[in-house]
C-alpha cells in the first residue's frame, strides 16, 4: 500500500493518477472529505487526517509500504505556519512512517532548501528533509523547480498580470532564472523516484529550459495574444507595496516571501530527469494553454486577493 500525502493538492492528484496507471493500491491522506471529488474516479483508500495531528496519522498509515510526501505551505496563514506544517508536520508523518514499518518513501522539497538560506520558507523546507532523513525510512528527497500546469498558481498570477492591464512589474530586473517543469513529468518523476535505488539521495529535477523571469511573462503574453509593455521595478521599491496588500488581503498574489525568494535563481542541473528516470520533461512552450483561461474576472479576484478556488485549493 502506497501512500500518499497532499493527494488534493495540484500536485497531489496527478501522483495518484500516475499510481493508477500501474495499478498500484493507493491510499490517500485528506485533511477533509469534499478534497476527494478531486482524485476524479480513481479507486483509492481515503484517511482523513491532520499533519498537525500525530494520531489521526498513526491510522493513517497502518499497514503502508511506501509513503510520497507533498505537504507543505508556500504562504503562511492563520493557525498554519512554516513551522507546523512544513517542519513539524514532516517529522509527524515520518515518524508514523517509520512505526508503520514503512521500507521506502519520496520526500518532495524544492530547489533552494538548504540549512543556511535566509529565507524561512527555503530553510523550513530543509528542516523537514532533516525530519524525513532522520526517520530511518528509506527516503529519496526530490526537489523541484517551479511546477506548472492547469491549476498552478505562479502561472496563473503571471497570467492575471498580464490580463490586466498592458504594463507588467518585474520584479527587481526580471532576471531570476526558472526551470518550469510540467506537473504530470514531477508526478511521473515522484513515482519512479520511489525505486529503492534512489534511497538516501537528494535530486534536483527543472524542465528542459532555463528561463529568466522576464521570458516567462513573454511566453505567457505570447499564449494568450497580448502585448505588454514590461516594466523594471528595484525589489526594494516592490517590497513596501507587497507587505501592505499582506496586511490588507487574505491571500495576496504575491506575498514578501516570495518576493524576496525571486533574488535567486532556481533552477537545477540539465539533463537530470533524462539521466535519472528515463523520460524527456515537456517543455514550457506548446503547454501552457491554461494561461488562456484566465479571464480578466479572474485577475481581478486574484489581484484583490480572493484567489479562485480551483488555483487556492491546489
Amino acid at each position: 500500500m502506497i501512500v500518499v500525502t497532499g493527494a488534493g493538492g495540484f500536485l497531489g492528484r496527478r501522483v495518484v493518477a500516475a499510481l493508477a496507471e500501474r495499478g498500484e493500491a493507493t491510499r490517500v491522506v485528506l485533511r477533509r472529505p469534499e478534497q476527494a471529488s478531486a482524485l476524479g474516479a480513481h479507486q483509492v483508500d481515503i484517511a482523513l487526517a491532520d499533519i498537525r495531528d500525530a494520531a489521526s496519522l498513526n491510522r493513517a498509515l497502518e499497514g503502508a509500504t511506501a509513503l510520497i510526501h507533498l505537504v507543505a505551505i508556500i504562504r503562511e496563514r492563520r493557525g498554519a505556519n512554516f513551522q507546523s506544517i512544513n517542519v513539524e508536520g514532516a517529522r509527524n508523518i515520518y515518524a508514523a512512517a517509520s512505526a508503520a514499518g514503512v521500507r521506502r518513501s519520496v520526500f518532495v522539497s524544492v530547489i533552494g532548501a538548504g540549512p543556511d538560506s535566509p529565507e524561512r520558507y527555503f530553510k523550513s523546507r530543509w528542516d523537514g528533509e532533516e525530519a524525513a532523513r532522520a526517520s530511518g525510512v528509506p527516503t529519496a528527497v526530490v526537489r523541484f523547480s517551479s511546477v506548472f500546469g492547469e491549476g498552478d498558481e505562479f502561472f496563473n498570477v503571471l497570467a492575471a498580470l498580464v490580463r490586466a492591464g498592458p504594463i507588467v512589474p518585474l520584479p527587481g530586473l526580471g532576471r531570476s532564472k526558472f526551470q518550469p517543469v510540467h506537473v504530470d513529468d514531477a508526478a511521473e518523476a515522484c513515482v519512479r523516484a520511489l525505486d529503492p535505488s534512489f534511497a538516501g539521495r537528494t535530486m534536483e529535477l527543472g524542465g528542459p529550459e532555463i528561463l529568466e523571469y522576464h521570458q516567462l511573462v513573454n511566453a505567457v503574453a505570447r499564449e494568450m495574444g497580448k502585448r505588454r509593455l514590461k516594466l523594471p521595478v528595484p525589489l526594494f521599491l516592490m517590497a513596501p507595496l507587497v507587505r501592505s496588500t499582506g496586511w490588507l488581503m487574505k491571500t495576496p498574489p504575491v506575498t514578501s516571501e516570495q518576493l524576496r525568494m525571486l533574488r535567486y535563481d532556481n533552477v537545477a542541473k540539465p539533463g537530470v530527469v533524462e539521466a535519472e528516470f528515463r523520460f524527456k520533461p515537456r517543455p514550457l512552450h506548446g503547454n501552457i494553454g491554461f494561461v488562456r483561461m484566465v479571464s480578466y474576472w479572474d485577475a481581478v479576484r486574484i489581484m484583490s486577493g480572493r484567489m479562485p478556488r480551483h488555483i487556492r485549493d491546489h
